[in-house]
């Protein structure tokens, strides 16, 4: 009896006098939880879902720089000044060859594969001997 004095009518009525099954507020609370939690599940494979695509992409962009470099160290030291400035990759690669002495030239192969994210960039030094 001092529960049902110290709380008020309306929520005495709630609590005390419901003994078969769950009240109203109580199977609000519980829809409004699991609704939380099931739009929160949501975010987390949306998210999920967006990394492995971005993942994806880029492992692509990592295998397209690598074979570029490989099909130029197949290339003869006189003939590589000629894939100065040639793209790959849907033009979004660029290959960059210079001089850095007589008989060095440095091979830069650079790849923007995401507009928001760091391009994946190769140097490399080719020796005539």
């Amino acid at each position: 009896m001092g529960l049902e004095k110290s709380l008020s009518p309306l929520l005495a009525g709630f609590v005390l006098n419901n003994k078969n099954g769950f009240t109203l507020i109580e199977i609000l609370v519980a829809v409004t939880l699991f609704l939380l939690a099931t739009v929160s599940f949501t975010f987390v494979l949306q998210s999920a879902k967006t990394s492995a695509n971005t993942t994806e992409v880029k492992q692509q962009a990592i295998y397209a720089v690598q074979a570029t470099y490989e099909q130029l160290k197949l290339v003869p030291f006189n003939q590589l000044k000629n894939f100065d400035g040639l793209t790959f990759w849907q033009k979004q690669g660029k290959i960059e060859v210079k001089n850095l002495l007589a008989d060095l030239l440095t091979v830069k192969i650079e790849l923007a594969w995401h507009p928001q994210k760091n391009p994946i960039k190769l140097h490399s030094l080719r020796s005539k001997y």
